[in-house]
């Protein structure tokens, strides 16, 4: 066998090996472009590697927090264990009127606008609104007395009105503010809106500003203020470090939120890791916390002087509680680790430049590629996991020794469509092959997921169609193996092309012997050569391969012809063999025949023979020569052999008979 038909040429293999290489680019190209879309599953994956990577770095001890990190100095946090009345609230300010800000984590609703018109105009709720408006007035007076309060508004789900009336039960985000004499008198207005992520319901990331006039169909408009509100935490680290929040608004640009001389890049969505420092325990350091009862009785303002305090209710059964990678944290815990985050030098973890993390990806996928192309598939699974494994390893680690993030969502995705792409040409490459070998027909039956392929097969009326090359035996001895394989691949390749159109299916190869299986009848056109009984499409494969292969015999230049017998009988169609070897075959006394009738072509003086069989089912369409009866070996009964088509030159004897049938 030539080496061209053994193993593809260095070309073709080059061909192949870039055609790897372009599905791997491919690959991470889409993980890139899923990663940017914001799919979820890639984000999924994502946060795993994040929230790993901050229990490898494990909690900062509060005494850390207190002592060591300049982020953190001069914070604590005054907690409530239930919402406070509003003329307690006020003393409490009022020992705080030193600090440099002081944070309010607390929601104060106007209470006369939860009441109905009815209700207001009832003598003791009239007496009820009074004490709260004065309640109020007291609490606004002293907010605007101590200059360094930052007030916030906080989301609720409202019932869409319109929606409603479409009889359609929709809620929406809308923003709730504080009575207006208190929001008017602080100095800071800010959010306390905190979004857990869709998946798994943990905070890691906070949107440090919020479009709050967006909202003002829904709630009331914040006039006079600002459109884009910041979070609470952005403003208590603006506050400490003397920067203007009206700069830092202004200086917003797409993906930058601008701290001071820092540039913070933002997510696409326009929110920002938080870098927690730990749990709950983060800040329960005696220099960290104190609840309010102890404000107010065992402090004096001078205590809080220069610092930066975070009022917020810490009750664990409170609703203002959220989970992050550390466990369960009131919200005002996560408005400091904010805070803290921005008053880092590092500031928010990185993420890596998309051409980096593409990078990363491209060469896990190649990774990859160049063990598929050698190794089994089951094999390279094991590797990809392991590849996997240690991105994920690599993620967690970057994120404690480098403070940047590495979305493994990337390079895995790139991995997974790597792999499922190389496994998917090879399964359709096995196909191919494999259904060279045992003929597309049986290819489904082989291959059936729900099937094992056994020994057997059914038994039908069909048409066995044996074609021998005659003389070749002769004619090889004098060649070279190459040679005589060249000459031997040419011929097969044009009979099975000339029959092919016919319905014929190459069922076996015996040395320069073929032999072809014709089943069931098929539709189509008269003219169609699909057409018509297996018989008569067999009769005109054969007339059709003549005169290929007198095409054939002319351009390799050999005076070699064929000899083609056709018979048709109920024959076992199946798989033959032994179970560790098999192979699509016929068997029965009707392919036997055949076999044995192909001998006769020199005797007869025809390229093509048919037996009465085959006759019955043609007369009347093709014309065809009585050749008389023969015995042939293994059958008792003489066969009744017929020539169709033109006689050829071969031959010791003259046909028994002449005349048409």
């Amino acid at each position: 066998m030539p080496a061209s038909t053994s193993s593809p040429s260095p070309r073709r293999r080059g061909r192949r090996v870039w055609h790897f290489l372009l599905l791997a680019s491919l690959a991470t190209s889409i993980s890139g472009a899923l990663w940017q879309s914001g799919w979820r599953w890639m984000e999924f994956l994502d946060n795993i590697a994040l929230d790993a990577g901050f229990n490898l770095r494990g909690e900062v001890d509060a005494r850390a927090v207190a002592h060591d990190l300049p982020q953190t100095r001069g914070f604590l946090l005054v907690e409530l264990d239930h919402p406070l009345p509003r003329p307690i609230l006020t003393e409490l300010l009022k020992k705080l009127r030193l600090a440099r800000v002081v944070a309010l984590d607390l929601m104060l609703p106007d209470q006369e606008k939860a009441l109905s018109e009815s209700e207001t105009s009832l003598p003791a709720y009239r007496a009820e609104v009074a004490r709260w408006n004065r309640d109020n007035r007291g609490l606004a007076a002293q907010i605007k007395k101590s200059n360094n309060v930052a007030i916030a508004a906080w989301p609720e789900n409202v019932r869409d009105e319109a929606a409603a009336r479409r009889g359609v039960l929709r809620t929406q985000i809308g923003w709730v503010r504080p009575a207006p004499a208190i929001w008017n008198a602080a100095r800071w207005h800010a959010h306390v809106r905190v979004e857990p992520d869709a998946q798994d319901g943990l905070v890691r990331r906070v949107s440090p500003w919020q479009n709050i006039a967006a909202q003002k169909s829904i709630r009331p408009s914040f006039g006079g203020h600002p459109e884009f509100v910041p979070t609470l935490g952005l403003v208590a680290a603006a506050a400490s470090d003397s920067l203007s929040i009206k700069q830092i608004e202004q200086s917003r640009g797409a993906g930058i939120l601008r701290f001071g001389k820092r540039k913070i890049a933002l997510a696409a969505d326009g929110t920002m890791l938080v870098d927690y420092l730990g749990g709950r325990r983060s800040f329960e350091g005696d220099e960290n916390r104190v609840m309010a009862g102890r404000v107010l009785e065992g402090y004096e303002p001078e205590d809080f002087k220069g610092m930066t305090v975070f009022v917020g209710e810490t009750d664990m059964a409170a609703k203002d509680t959220f989970p992050i990678a550390f466990g369960d944290v009131p919200g005002v815990h996560i408005h400091a680790a904010v805070a803290a985050t921005l008053r880092s030098a590092q500031g928010p973890p990185g993420v890596l430049p998309l051409p980096l993390i593409l990078a990363i990806a491209l060469g896990a996928s190649l990774f990859l590629v160049v063990p598929l192309l050698r190794l089994p598939l089951w094999s390279c699974l094991l590797l990809g996991i392991v590849e996997i494994a240690l991105i994920f390893g690599a993620a967690a680690l970057l994120f404690v020794r480098g403070h940047l993030v590495l979305p493994p969502s990337v390079p895995i995705a790139a991995i997974a469509l790597t792999y499922n792409g190389v496994a998917l040409y090879q399964y359709a490459r096995t196909r191919a092959t494999l259904g060279r070998f045992i003929g597309r027909e049986m290819l489904g039956a082989a291959l059936h997921p729900l099937d094992d392929l056994r020994l057997g097969g059914r038994t039908e009326m069909a048409t066995a169609f044996f074609c021998d090359l005659r003389g070749y035996s002769t004619f090889a001895e004098h060649l070279a193996p190459e040679r005589a394989s060249r000459i031997l691949n040419s011929y097969t390749q044009v009979l099975v092309a000339a029959v092919a159109p016919f319905g014929g299916r190459p069922i076996d190869y015996l040395g320069d012997g073929v032999f072809i299986l014709f089943q069931g009848a098929r539709r189509g056109k008269a003219d169609d050569p699909r057409a018509g009984d297996h018989a008569l499409r067999a009769v005109r494969a054969a007339l059709a391969a003549q005169t290929a292969l007198r095409q054939w015999q002319s351009n390799e230049s050999v005076s070699l012809h064929a000899a083609i017998a056709i018979h048709c009988g109920e024959m076992m169609i199946g798989v033959i063999g032994a179970d560790d070897n098999l192979k699509l075959g016929a068997i029965g006394d009707a392919v036997n025949v055949a076999a044995r009738v192909q001998s006769l072509s020199d005797r007869c003086g025809y390229g093509v023979l048919i037996t009465r069989e085959v006759l019955s089912r043609i007369e009347g369409k093709i014309a065809a020569q009585r050749c008389g009866d023969f015995e042939v070996k293994g059958r008792a009964q003489a066969v009744e052999v017929f020539g169709v088509g033109e006689k050829t030159e071969a031959g010791d004897a003259k046909p028994l008979f002449d005349e048409p049938i």
